[in-house]
């Protein structure tokens, strides 16, 4: 049998105070999070509600999720599954970059027959949405002070190399000029030996002793 309108009405306003009463069973929202806390315009990133179901079991409430830039989104929380906690996920983008402080909290969805109410508790994330030219440039930036600083580096080595080059050209070269040096001792004392005149003899020795033979 159809219902008509007023008997929709009275039920409604029935179910609403009835849910009103009951408020303090409905689930509670328990957690609230995105995938980062910084994305870039236009990407893609994901929400994660948690709820705690409810003593009885019957989970059925409803909350509102804000996206903290005018938008936001309805989320029916339709489960009888007895579990230790509820969760829900789902996808948004951000078009314009900034900062933003998304929620969620209980908020009652009228729908008719299908009017739930709201979940209880409420919940924010803080997270900030990034220009991608401004990562570009960003990420230009960077790359030019990397190459730079590989360059200096990299001229660094080279005057190390080319000062160790220098180095062991002068120790070579004092090497040289030391055997060099010794080289012209030793030939020089071998050139006075040759002309030194050679000693001259002993005279012979003098017989000094008298003669006492009478001849």
């Amino acid at each position: 049998m159809k219902m008509n309108t007023l008997q929709k009405n009275f039920f409604v306003i029935s179910f609403l105070l009835a849910s009103l009463s009951g408020q303090a069973y409905a689930q509670e929202i328990i957690g609230f999070s995105a995938s980062s806390k910084q994305v870039l315009a236009g990407d893609e990133m994901t929400f994660t509600l948690r709820l705690a179901p409810s003593p009885g079991g019957i989970n059925n409430c409803a909350v509102l999720v804000e996206f903290g830039n005018g938008e936001s989104q309805n989320v029916r929380v339709n489960s009888s599954a007895n579990e230790p906690e509820l969760r829900f996920t789902f996808n948004y983008k951000y078009s314009n970059p900034g900062n933003y402080t998304a929620s969620a909290k209980g908020k009652l969805l009228v729908r008719g027959l299908n009017t739930l109410p709201g979940c209880g508790g409420e919940k924010t994330e803080s997270l900030v949405v990034v220009d991608p030219q401004v990562i570009k440039m960003m990420e230009l930036v960077r790359t030019q002070r990397e190459l730079k600083e590989r360059e200096e580096r990299e001229a660094l080595r080279r005057e190390q190399e080319l000062r160790q080059r220098e180095e062991e050209v002068k120790r070579r070269e004092e090497e040289a000029l030391r055997v060099r040096l010794e080289a012209e001792r030793i030939r020089a004392q071998n050139e006075a030996k040759k002309v030194a005149p050679p000693p001259a003899p002993k005279p012979a020795p003098v017989n000094n002793t008298p003669n006492t033979s009478g001849f």
